[in-house]
């Protein structure tokens, strides 16, 4: 059972929130503080039923990315802003027009990349915009990642991208049909690995297909890599695959909704995230948790130092689990 609390309860808040030193460096951001049985978990909840600037309606500020910076900073999108927290508050607030953000991405040397729903890349340093680079189709970017030469990739609904020094420098075009989310990751060789709107995965290399793994029974959700040699998959059908060498050598059940993202501990462990608004914990291809606290679907998790887990939801909160 949940127990609430409030600001009364300041003491027993501070107790918690030393618990960690990054715990204590999130805790002044936050406005609603929940426990819940299992982990322990701390909620920061943006403001509600705030107007989009993009669409002029109230809605609830989804949490569709989250990212830590190579500092510890973390960044999050809030429509068409990014908030980058650091030692209990915003330090920046980052914005340029109305268009929503749509992914966040973090390189070396505290540099943030972000996408919006138009396909513009923006390069940040601080509260510095330091690039900006319109796409040609003004399709929004859903996904980003980076090569082990410090290329950079995105995909859109139609178009992979490779970047080199802001330019860029080679495209994989998918088949028009394919009207979808894309996730994207890459492999230490530079390989490229995706998914369209199907139940196949495609492995790239030079622009090429050079592999397509079929094991889902429906259209694939995300993808995670976990080394090398070994990444994990997930679906509409519920399920996630663990690949290794490109062969699925395990199938993880225990989701009964759509699987969105998956994070790996520091400790090994593999986190999924789900439509049906928990999150689990799997180790040794066993469940060994689940975390329940979130009223909508978790969109992103992401890994912290001393297997702390963040997650942003659909319901507007970002919550940090112990």
């Amino acid at each position: 059972m949940s127990e609430q609390l409030n600001s009364q309860d300041e003491p027993l808040i501070n107790l918690i929130i030393k618990k960690t030193n990054i715990i204590k460096d999130i805790a002044k951001l936050i406005y609603n503080y929940t426990l819940f049985s299992g982990f322990t978990s701390i909620t920061l909840k943006n403001t509600n039923n705030i107007q989009d600037p993009f669409t002029k309606k109230i809605a609830v500020c989804t949490v569709s990315s989250l990212v830590e910076l190579s500092n510890g900073d973390i960044a999050c999108n809030f429509f068409n802003k990014i908030k980058i927290w650091r030692n209990n508050v915003c330090i920046y607030e980052l914005s340029e027009d109305d268009y929503n953000i749509t992914c966040l991405y973090a390189l070396t040397n505290n540099i943030l990349v972000s996408g919006d729903v138009l396909g513009c890349i923006r390069y940040w340093y601080k509260n510095l915009c330091l690039k900006k680079i319109n796409t040609t189709d003004n399709c929004a970017i859903f996904n980003m990642c980076e090569l082990a030469n410090s290329d950079l990739v995105t995909s859109t609904k139609y178009i992979i991208r490779i970047w080199r020094d802001l330019i860029c420098i080679g495209q994989i075009r998918k088949f028009w049909h394919d009207h979808t989310y894309t996730d994207i990751i890459s492999l230490s060789n530079n390989d490229i690995i995706s998914y369209v709107h199907s139940n196949s995965i495609r492995i790239w290399r030079n622009y090429e297909v050079i592999h397509e793994l079929i094991s889902h029974t429906q259209p694939i959700s995300c993808l995670l890599k976990i080394s090398d040699t070994d990444f994990a998959s997930g679906s509409v059908d519920n399920t996630i695959k663990i690949w290794h060498n490109n062969i699925c050598v395990n199938t993880l059940n225990g989701h009964t909704a759509v699987i969105t993202c998956l994070a790996v501990l520091n400790n090994g462990d593999l986190a999924s995230g789900s439509e049906d608004k928990t999150i689990k914990i799997w180790r040794n291809n066993m469940c060994i948790k689940t975390l329940i606290g979130h009223t909508k679907c978790i969109n992103r998790l992401v890994s912290l130092p001393n297997n702390i887990l963040l997650s942003g939801s659909k319901d507007g909160t970002i919550k940090i689990w112990l």
